[in-house]
């Protein structure tokens, strides 16, 4: 891929992992011992940064912040769900278009089309159609959360399988996104579907 071209594809990863801005319950930061110097840290960021929003978030019931502990748990999700798994959908996006160089000139033409030379803002997204189908694409071939567990709320029975209340169930997402009945030539890289 053309340099400019793979920045800007970053750039959108990052667009859209500022939209998802979903603080959730929230105590009070400064509370554990000795994390003074973090929460005067945090509290210097900008506000368009996702610690500050997660400092500044409040319960809409109660108002009360996020705990100490509930900020450092939001702070591990971020990094390994947010960061890893962009990065993994990025890099198997790039891969896949550099596999199907007639897909990766559309893509070209249309973020030239859009974006011209310019970053992409939030409100592109919707106007960068082919790169939404290729991202679904991509994802749907090499998901970044390639598996899901479940906790049974009540005991039910399961494609005969008997399945008891607190059992977890381990969801395949690859296998799901693989399976023919849903998804002709399931192995195929097509935006197009």
């Amino acid at each position: 891929l053309r340099r400019p071209a793979r920045n800007r594809l970053v750039d959108l990863a990052h667009v859209e992992m500022r939209g998802l801005r979903h603080p959730q319950r929230l105590g009070k930061p400064g509370e554990h011992p000795g994390d003074a110097d973090l929460v005067r840290h945090l509290g210097q960021l900008p506000r368009a940064d996702i610690a500050q929003a997660l400092l500044d978030a409040r319960d809409p019931e109660t108002g009360e912040a996020l705990s100490w502990e509930a900020l450092l748990d939001e702070g591990k999700t971020l990094f390994a769900a947010g960061f890893e798994t962009t990065a993994t959908a990025l890099a198997w996006t790039l891969h896949l278009l550099s596999q199907h160089p007639a897909i990766a000139a559309a893509w070209h033409a249309e973020v030239d089309r859009v974006l011209g030379e310019r970053a992409p803002q939030w409100e592109d997204i919707a106007r960068l159609e082919l790169t939404g189908r290729i991202f679904s694409e991509s994802m749907r071939l090499y998901p970044p959360v390639y598996n899901l567990g479940r906790v049974c709320r009540e005991e039910d029975v399961l494609g005969g399988f008997r399945i008891r209340r607190g059992e977890t169930l381990l969801l395949s997402v690859f296998g799901a996104h693989r399976t023919p009945e849903y998804w002709p030539q399931p192995e195929q890289f097509d935006p197009d579907r």
